[in-house]
């Protein structure tokens, strides 16, 4: 911990640890801490702040949100990734909840996120039946059975004419 980090948990009003990872990402930004004046430093920390809320969170930071029951204190950005990971798109956005739901088979989940190639598409959980049965995904058998017998977690790259997708695999909770 520096004068920095104590100026950043000051000017934000987080802990240290926080303060910490916004100077981190200062740094990756660029930010040459003994050039920066004060009204930069502070538009610059502000901006890492926000760039860090926004970031998209991996699998295992949600499943440890969840398991940790630790959604409270998510971003809304934030809480908005962990729910669609746990219940689903389609769920989150239903008016069924607080009802209880019976599930004949489970239906396994993936994150998927478009990388390269399809703009400013943002990242969704889809169920494996979705991509099986729907024409708008165009995923060939073959590819459908490697995703559904990989791994938890297992992040697996599909490339086509029009970019890259990355697929990961969700736990079951």
């Amino acid at each position: 911990m520096n004068i920095y980090t104590k100026n950043i948990a000051s000017l934000l009003k987080i802990t240290i640890e926080e303060a910490v990872k916004v100077q981190d990402q200062m740094e990756i930004n660029g930010v040459d801490f003994s050039e920066v004046s004060t009204r930069t430093f502070n538009k610059e920390a502000r901006a890492a702040a926000q760039e860090i809320a926004s970031a998209i969170l991996t699998t295992e930071q949600m499943v440890e949100i969840l398991q940790a029951n630790k959604i409270s204190e998510c971003t809304p950005q934030q809480k908005a990734q962990v729910m669609a990971f746990a219940f689903g798109d389609e769920f989150v956005e239903s008016d069924k909840k607080g009802n209880v739901e019976t599930y004949e088979d489970y239906d396994q989940k993936f994150l998927v996120q478009w990388v390269e190639g399809y703009g400013d598409a943002k990242p969704q959980v889809v169920r494996m039946s979705e991509m099986e049965n729907s024409d708008d995904w165009g995923l060939d058998e073959d590819f459908l059975s490697f995703l559904n017998h990989s791994k938890e977690g297992e992040e697996i790259s599909y490339t086509d004419p029009s970019g890259i997708v990355i697929f990961q695999k969700a736990p079951r909770i």
